[in-house]
């Protein structure tokens, strides 16, 4: 998530106002499924947790598995709509003045289905005790989503 603060700064200073308000338009969009997907994987956490304190590595597996499938069908169809009817999505809501904001939408499809799978993953680390490695990942995608943003 932290990586998502960055681009309205990197925006409003290099291409101004109306950049940053196009893409924090289309971030409010794209920001429903990653809400749906981080109550999704904040509700699977205390169990794996648990399982982890009774040394359960099988039910733990099952449990990411499960998780990560459930998070797969919630993503996967907001990745695809929000490819190819970004345009209509931002019309219907916004309408037709922010159809600029569309490039915003579709730029963002990756990156939930990416935030699907990396914050299962992180939160699956950081129940097993491996905050050392979610650290360096979050590091990691920052560093990342601020070079791309400059792109």
């Amino acid at each position: 998530m932290l990586g998502m603060y960055i681009p309205p700064v990197l925006l409003t200073t290099f291409w101004g106002n109306t950049a940053a308000g196009l893409f924090q338009s289309a971030y409010k969009v794209a920001l429903v499924p990653i809400l749906i997907c981080t109550v999704l994987i904040q509700s699977i956490y205390p169990s794996i947790v648990s399982r982890f304190a009774t040394s359960d590595k099988d039910s733990i597996t099952n449990l990411y598995h499960f998780g990560t499938k459930m998070l797969l069908n919630i993503v996967l169809p907001c990745f695809v709509i929000f490819l190819f009817l970004s345009e209509e999505i931002i019309a219907f809501i916004y309408g037709k003045n922010y159809l600029e904001a569309t490039w915003g939408l579709k730029a963002m499809a990756p990156y939930i289905l990416l935030t699907a799978i990396l914050g299962m993953s992180m939160h699956l680390l950081l129940a097993i005790d491996k905050q050392r490695i979610v650290a360096k990942i979050a590091v990691y995608t920052t560093i990342v989503s601020i070079i791309i943003n400059f792109f």
